[in-house]
């Protein structure tokens, strides 16, 4: 199980680091954007710099950081109902936590594979973005390895709490 605990902790790293990098990008993008609306605005148009699919661009690393963010912390990510597990032990309570991750892996790996498919196909159409017309296939491989990730470390955190009876702080 150290082996297991030790692949869901790199694999967060790789998903928090790539959360932050989607973020840094938005940021970056957003800046120059609104630099570039007011230097236009400034010069009443006589400067021609404009960011043509900065929204777009936002729009799919925002997808990206969610999904990636989601996957770097699915173990934090169980609400625990107070009221109804007040009286149960710690283990029990991580034995409940462990069942539920472990469906959390089961939704993560269907909408993997749906996103897997979907993105074959539209590579196979050669399907585009709207503004920039950036290809949408790597995106939505990108968004399926997210959903895959988030899958691996559900099942196993949840095989953790179900099998051991501890969380992931213990």
């Amino acid at each position: 199980m150290t082996v297991l605990s030790r692949l869901g902790t790199w694999l967060g790293h790789i998903a928090l680091a790539f959360a932050g990098i989607a973020l840094l990008a938005m940021m970056a993008i957003t800046v120059v954007d609104i630099v570039l609306r007011y230097l236009f605005q400034l010069t009443d148009g006589a400067s021609r710099l404009t960011f043509t699919g900065g929204v777009e661009l936002v729009q799919y690393l925002m997808l990206g950081a969610m999904l990636s963010a989601m996957a770097a912390h699915v173990e934090h990510s169980q609400v625990v109902v107070e009221l109804f597990t007040r009286a149960l032990s710690g283990p029990l309570k991580a034995r409940l936590a462990g069942l539920y991750l472990l469906l959390f892996a089961a939704v993560g790996s269907l909408l993997a594979m749906g996103l897997f498919e979907t993105a074959r196909s539209l590579a196979e159409f050669g399907e585009v973005t709207q503004d920039l017309a950036i290809p949408k296939a790597p995106m939505y491989d990108t968004a399926a390895v997210l959903f895959a990730i988030l899958a691996l470390r559900s099942a196993i955190y949840g095989l953790r709490g179900l099998l051991q009876g501890v969380t992931h702080d213990a």
